[in-house]
């Protein structure tokens, strides 16, 4: 300890081996050891990640003694890590405080460190320090302190980012009162995984009828099978945090960060010349990029939660030339009727985004077909009344970090 040899500490009690009392009728050589028994220091962890959170521990203790107070100011930061499991932990740590106090005249304030260790356990995420003990010279000092933890009172820092703990104490039945508080703050940076997730897929939806159409060169009305539809496409993808809470993992934000729908309008053979067409509610899939998406961890899989939209594809058309009107008296009405006749017709996509919403997603790299475990089959067509429709879609889960 050469660095005491000017100390005027030691001048007048050399602090030795041989002649170290934890009692000393010297209020400065008691004030010493009570210093070191209030203040509590930072703590060295043997968890499994290091580096993973900070445990900043700071001290503002002050003593009244005959000559005046004695500020004692401490301020640490420790790395430490989230345990692996629950159980019994021990840390080694370096005390280390500043005094304000000027044990000789002339002398401004002083500081003083050392060995401590604190023992504890950590169970259901919570951090229990029952224990602490401080060395000086080989020798252990008192722990009596309100300050300091026991197992009458713990010292308790839940496991997660920015708890503080505040221990306040006075201690008046002392030689010496003193009083003040010790604050932890766990500056927790939790496990996380971060995920990319792209949904690509399709919904087309064909009607089917029949029309009677007068061909050229034949004066009989015949019937044409005819088919019109739309089909979507989208591309969409989101961004995904999950982290890890009382060792389960859970959903903690996923950001849309593409979202695009394209979309035609069919028609076998074509009866009808388009006028017009326009996409209500495809602006709505686009607006989608940078918002937040809904979504949960199920053990070890992913459901993502897409909002509800229902594009719908407004076609203005009217009949081609193909579609004549039968001889007779009528014919002429019907020749100006077919001249002005327009349809207005809409075909909408009611479930892609509902459909792709609620699967069970593995949490792995790669792609994942939901058809596999819907059983419904892509590219296969599914007859509804008149109509069939083709849904196909697909999710590429690719891990970030």
């Amino acid at each position: 300890m050469d660095a005491f040899a000017t100390n005027p500490i030691r001048h007048r009690h050399p602090l030795t081996a041989t002649n170290f009392k934890l009692i000393h009728t010297d209020k400065w050589v008691r004030h010493f050891f009570l210093v070191l028994c209030l203040l509590l220091t930072p703590l060295a962890s043997s968890w499994a990640k290091p580096s993973s959170a900070k445990l900043i521990i700071t001290s503002d203790i002050t003593c009244q003694h005959q000559s005046g107070p004695d500020r004692m100011l401490s301020t640490q930061t420790i790395p430490i890590a989230t345990p692996a499991q629950d159980g019994p932990v021990s840390y080694s740590t370096q005390y280390s405080m500043k005094g304000s106090a000027s044990p000789v005249p002339g002398m401004n304030g002083y500081q003083l460190s050392g060995p401590g260790v604190y023992k504890g356990f950590i169970k259901d995420e919570v951090l229990n320090i029952n224990f602490g003990q401080w060395h000086y010279q080989g020798r252990a000092l008192n722990n009596s302190s309100k300050a300091m933890p026991s197992p009458k009172k713990p010292v308790k820092i839940t496991l997660e980012p920015d708890t503080i703990v505040t221990v306040n104490f006075s201690e008046t039945t002392h030689s010496i009162p003193c009083s003040g508080k010790v604050v932890y703050k766990l500056d927790l940076k939790p496990e996380t995984q971060t995920w990319d997730i792209t949904l690509d897929g399709n919904r087309k939806l064909t009607y089917h009828s029949s029309v009677f159409v007068l061909e050229k060169g034949n004066k009989q009305l015949n019937t044409l099978n005819y088919d019109l539809g739309a089909n979507f496409e989208y591309g969409l993808s989101a961004r995904v945090v999950l982290t890890k809470k009382k060792k389960q993992w859970v959903y903690t934000s996923g950001t849309v960060v593409k979202s695009m729908i394209d979309y035609e309008y069919f028609q076998v053979p074509l009866l009808y010349k388009v006028n017009n067409i326009f996409c209500q509610y495809c602006d709505k899939v686009k607006q989608l990029k940078g918002k937040p998406l809904d979504g949960e961890v199920l053990d070890d899989t992913l459901i993502l939660f897409w909002p509800e939209i229902e594009p719908v594809v407004i076609i203005d058309s009217q009949l081609n030339p193909i579609v004549k009107c039968a001889p007779g008296e009528a014919y002429a009405t019907c020749q100006r009727q077919l001249e002005k006749a327009s349809t207005r017709l809409e075909i909408s996509d009611s479930d892609f985004l509902q459909r792709t919403s609620g699967h069970l997603l593995p949490l792995r790299n790669g792609f994942y077909d939901p058809a596999k475990d819907t059983g419904m089959v892509p590219n296969k067509k599914k007859p509804k009344g008149a109509s069939t429709l083709e849904v196909n879609y697909r999710y590429n889960l690719t891990r970030v970090e």
